[in-house]
């Protein structure tokens, strides 16, 4: 049982869609699911399985958790928007979605950056600047004012992590930042 099976989701005014790429849905490391575990009301669409429903991409009621290519614009305040999408899955299959999905690119766009001290990771961002769906989250909610939430967020994926580390054999403690290749250098370093 995780940690967070026994959590009561803490409720936000806005609906959390999550496009999460198929590939990504077993894994033990997708963080959707924690998510969804975490926060309410959150539904996850497996893109590539279930059908994208566009009705979702309303461009005066929705907005994008993704970083924007052009100007920067103000992001969103509560009450701005009543759903939040959000698309999951690596670098590589995120960007995919992006071009399949024309309609992701009618919506506004919201922007966040990496906390201080960041997350600990699984992966290094394959991106400069690049964030976990999670820690993108972890963010939005603490622009949005829900600290409580983010931080249930945030000790729920250090959990998560801490239990894969230990699962895959790897030593060294987590690190706020560093993923699991940083790690297994680490304790490459302390071998005798």
């Amino acid at each position: 049982m995780s940690s967070f099976d026994n959590h009561i989701p803490i409720p936000l005014p806005f609906n959390i869609y999550i496009y999460r790429h198929w590939k990504e849905s077993e894994r033990a490391s997708n963080t959707a699911r924690l998510i969804a575990h975490l926060l309410c009301p959150v539904q996850v669409i497996d893109y590539g399985i279930d059908e994208v429903n566009c009705a979702y991409f309303d461009p005066d009621e929705s907005v994008l958790l993704y970083p924007h290519d052009g100007p920067i614009t103000p992001s969103p305040s509560i009450g701005d928007f009543k759903s939040l999408i959000v698309v999951d899955g690596t670098w590589k299959q995120v960007r995919k979605m992006m071009g399949r999905i024309p309609q992701l690119k009618t919506l506004r766009r919201m922007n966040v950056d990496a906390q201080d001290p960041p997350y600990p990771r699984l992966r290094s961002p394959s991106v400069p600047g690049g964030l976990s769906t999670v820690e993108a989250m972890g963010s939005a909610l603490l622009h949005f004012g829900f600290k409580d939430a983010e931080a249930r967020l945030k000790e729920a994926n250090w959990s998560l992590l801490n239990s894969l580390r230990q699962s895959v054999g790897i030593r060294h403690p987590l690190v706020p930042g560093l993923s699991f290749t940083d790690l297994r250098k680490l304790d490459n370093q302390y071998e005798i």
